[in-house]
């Protein structure tokens, strides 16, 4: 689930070790593990498990609470348009030093930012690319390497999205997002949809009221959840996207997964498992097959192998859903961990194809530092 990238520092023990065991299931999965522990040590207090059904509009969680979340789950899919395709319209905008920051879809008190830079000239003036973070994610990390990406390698306008409960500037000691994932059923659930329909709105600004012709996402792990069911919900609104890190269940990564054991442990025994597969169905990417069709045109899949934050069965399990009925999707499966995809220097050939495919598939071609990703 991303939530931290001990791999990017340059350097680091764990990028070494995992360069040494890059093709070590289980070496790859004890440093994964270890690190994971390490950084959990960091966020002492977990919250209590809760149903938390107030989060879905209702007053307070009740003896049919468990119920209620389930025909929730039912009518979600029953009603998946509607819940997975926000009501755009024009919104209120202001422009706040780098950060561009407008009301959320569905509590408008909530406020969305984005760090964003566009291009004064040149095919990237009209082509976006939309960065939506794993969970956890530090805005400042990932600035510092879309800056160097956009001035060095790919001169594109950028727009860091910055979800409605999260600070543009925060450090790793205060980071844990547990509105997002933790222990509270019913608020994983609503952040779920609210990012969901943040992003597709972010997407309408830029295409409807800041003109650029082609919009595009570069997402990692619980941001590519996100975004993936994004593109689904409106197609329309994305023409291209690179998605990092992509699970088939959800409730199999949060309750199996390295790097949410102490969720899972306060989760555990409050609520019958099949429940809970049931109810966090909304959450898993692979439970919307038959939206696959709805993904961008020119769509690229990267994947760690051996993800033991995700767990390696799901990064099959979607593989092979995707590849059944997309057949032009570009999966790119590499043999190493969820936390080395961003990192230094075993995530370079991924960040060079990443880019090498944004050239290929927009405007950006028209680009003179195209030539240098021809080949």
């Amino acid at each position: 689930m991303g939530a931290y990238s001990p791999g990017s520092i340059p350097g680091s023990p764990t990028t070494i070790m995992i360069f040494i065991f890059k093709d070590n299931p289980k070496r790859i999965k004890n440093i994964e593990l270890r690190e994971s522990r390490s950084h959990q040590k960091l966020h002492s207090h977990v919250p209590d498990f809760c149903l938390g059904t107030h989060h879905l509009k209702r007053k307070r969680d009740g003896e049919d609470s468990l119920d209620f979340l389930k025909r929730y789950s039912h009518h979600w899919f029953s009603n998946l348009q509607r819940h997975i395709a926000a009501p755009l319209e024009k919104t209120e905008i202001h422009w706040k030093r780098k950060y561009m920051i407008f009301p959320s879809v569905i509590n408008e008190k909530e406020k969305v930012s984005c760090k964003y830079s566009i291009q004064k000239s040149g095919p990237g003036k009209k082509v976006a690319l939309i960065t939506v973070m794993h969970w956890n994610g530090i805005p400042k990390e990932y600035e510092a390497l879309i800056s160097f990406i956009r001035r060095r390698l790919l001169p594109v306008s950028t727009f860091l999205f910055i979800p409605s409960n999260r600070k543009t500037s925060w450090g790793i000691k205060e980071s844990i997002d547990y509105e997002s994932v933790g222990p509270d059923i019913g608020s994983m659930v609503s952040r779920f949809q609210k990012n969901i329909f943040d992003i597709q709105q972010l997407a309408w600004i830029l295409k409807n009221e800041l003109g650029f012709e082609e919009v595009g996402i570069f997402s990692f792990s619980m941001g590519t959840c996100y975004s993936s069911v994004a593109a689904m919900g409106n197609p329309s609104l994305f023409d291209f996207g690179i998605f990092h890190l992509l699970a088939d269940d959800f409730h199999k990564a949060l309750m199996e997964g390295v790097g949410t054991t102490r969720i899972a442990e306060k989760i555990r025994g409050k609520i019958e498992e099949k429940d809970l597969r049931e109810i966090l169905k909304i959450l898993s990417p692979g439970a919307y097959e038959k939206k696959f069709k709805n993904l961008p045109k020119h769509t690229r899949i990267v994947q760690a192998k051996y993800d033991h934050i995700f767990c390696p069965e799901n990064v099959i399990a979607i593989n092979k859903k995707i590849r059944a009925i997309r057949h032009d999707i570009e999966i790119d499966t590499e043999p190493l961990g969820h936390n080395c995809l961003g990192s230094f220097p075993l995530g370079l050939k991924v960040l060079y194809n990443d880019i090498k495919f944004i050239y290929k598939h927009t405007e950006m071609k028209k680009h003179p530092f195209s030539r240098f990703f021809a080949s």
